[in-house]
């Protein structure tokens, strides 16, 4: 995570993929504390990244190895559906404990690398998840229905998932690609 999160930080253009709107962050800062801590400094939700231009927007990094589906269809799966993996779910949740935290202290001062302290406005504040190779998750959609089932309850999973951008790691490579390339 901690190479990605690098990454990300010295090429925030690549989020224009997700969104035009982060292409124009005036501000990041990596692992920011955006919670309330205990008197011990503890129980705050750390986000991978904050970034920040008039209002906030919060990413949440996984590996591009973290599974989003499980090997085997869980025999409590509904019809036309596969189960997601305990990481994704986890990952789903960490979000948006994380967005909560921000909203219930929208008024944190944050303070960049350099220093900088930064006053955020913080309205619903956008959150991206970026986990998983649904390429190497789902390689044969077209003729597999194990793989046509778990595509399509992904999609209509985030399709329908107001609070929360998910992408994976080669779906925003292809954006990405698109972008330099065009």
């Amino acid at each position: 995570e901690k190479e990605w999160q690098h990454f990300f930080e010295e090429n925030l253009w690549i989020f224009a993929g997700i969104s035009l709107k982060l292409f124009f962050q005036r501000d990041i800062i990596p692992q920011a504390n955006i919670g309330t801590s205990n008197t011990q400094g503890q129980c705050s939700p750390i986000t991978d990244i904050l970034c920040i231009d008039k209002y906030t927007t919060l990413v949440e990094l996984k590996k591009h190895t973290t599974p989003i589906f499980t090997q085997k269809r869980n025999s409590t799966a509904r019809t036309s559906t596969w189960s997601f993996s305990n990481d994704f779910i986890d990952g789903i949740s960490q979000c948006l404990a994380q967005k909560q935290a921000l909203i219930e202290n929208k008024n944190k001062d944050f303070v960049t690398k350099t220093g900088k302290i930064i006053k955020v406005n913080t309205q619903d504040p956008k959150v991206i998840f970026i986990i998983g190779n649904i390429k190497k998750e789902i390689p044969n959609a077209k003729n597999n229905i194990d793989d046509k089932i778990k595509l399509d309850t992904f999609e209509r999973y985030r399709r329908d998932c107001r609070n929360i951008e998910i992408i994976t790691y080669d779906e925003l490579f292809e954006r990405a690609y698109c972008i330099v390339n065009s």
